[in-house]
This record gives C-alpha cells, sequence and structure tokens, in this order.
C-alpha cells in the first residue's frame, strides 16, 4: 500500500483547526507544522521499504495473458486445474492442482491441460508448483514443481503478491 494515501486526511488539519475556532494562521502554523514533515517521513519510509512483486515498477506490465500448463497423466481421468497465481519477487508462481475422478478410463497415457487468462499481469517467467500428484512417474518441464500442499510455498507467498483470481 502506497503510504501517501495517507496525505488526504493530515492535510484536513486546517480543516479541523478552523472548525475548532482556531484563526487562519493558526491553521496555517499546524499545516506546516505537521503535515510537511508527515509526508516528507512518509516517502522516506516508502524509499527504505522493499518492494514486494508488481510494486517494484521495473517490469513490462500486460495488459492479458494466458499461461499454461500441459501434464502427462496415467490416463483421462485425471484433470488438471490452475487455482492460484501470484507475483513472488522477479518471478510468477502458479500453482496448479491435479485430480482424480471417481469414473471408470482406459490406463492410457494422456496430456492434462490447463490454462488461466490474467489481466494487467506482469511479464515475468512462470513456476508452476503442482499439488495432487499420487503417481510415481514424473514427465515434466524445468519449471513444474510437484509439492504435497500449499504449506511447501507458504513464505513465499507471504512475500508476494495474488494476481489470480483477483482477492
Amino acid at each position: 500500500m502506497k503510504m501517501t494515501r495517507l496525505l488526504p486526511l493530515l492535510s484536513a488539519l486546517p480543516l479541523l483547526c478552523l472548525l475548532s475556532a482556531c484563526d487562519s494562521k493558526t491553521a496555517q502554523e499546524a499545516e506546516k507544522e505537521y503535515t510537511a514533515p508527515m509526508a516528507e517521513g512518509i516517502a522516506k519510509m516508502e524509499n527504505q521499504m522493499p518492494s514486494r512483486g508488481l510494486e517494484s515498477g521495473n517490469v513490462e506490465i500486460m495488459a492479458e495473458q494466458v499461461i499454461g500448463l500441459t501434464l502427462q497423466v496415467p490416463s483421462p481421468a485425471w484433470s488438471l486445474k490452475i487455482d492460484e497465481v501470484w507475483v513472488v519477487g522477479q518471478e510468477m508462481w502458479a500453482i496448479a492442482s491435479l485430480s482424480q475422478s471417481d469414473s471408470m478410463a482406459a490406463q492410457v497415457i494422456t496430456a492434462a491441460k490447463a490454462t488461466a487468462t490474467i489481466k494487467n499481469v506482469p511479464k515475468l517467467p512462470v513456476t508452476y508448483y503442482v499439488v495432487g500428484k499420487t503417481f510415481d512417474w514424473e514427465k515434466a518441464g524445468p519449471n513444474v514443481k510437484f509439492i504435497k500442499s500449499k504449506q511447501e510455498i507458504q513464505d513465499g507467498l507471504d512475500a508476494g503478491e495474488q494476481i489470480y483470481p483477483r482477492p
């Protein structure tokens, strides 16, 4: 959050002074005494804060981006879904879930696919974290990591910003 959003509250100080029967000179002195130093302090704090995710400002923002993942699964009974996308540091983390339906299906290696369309997204590399894999073999690219639960990457998520679905 930009701390400059506090400035309208601080600029109300002279008005409060006027409403409480201060003269205009006293109101102007109060504004100079409190508002300017507060704005300088806020600006200094913003400059010292580490940038997180989208606030870094040095990344191209795309109007719309479709991210997708295709995984080899043991049968057509498996489905893949992108549940969340986060900006963490200088990359996007897509959290996907694999699930198997209870219906009968031939045991034929199949491709499960998932996509997500994200608006106003930074142009960053994507790492996919997949939850729910129970079969014993892996056929995935270098940007795909299989995890047992979202808790394994929670520290990274806490430092990032969710961009899909928009909170």
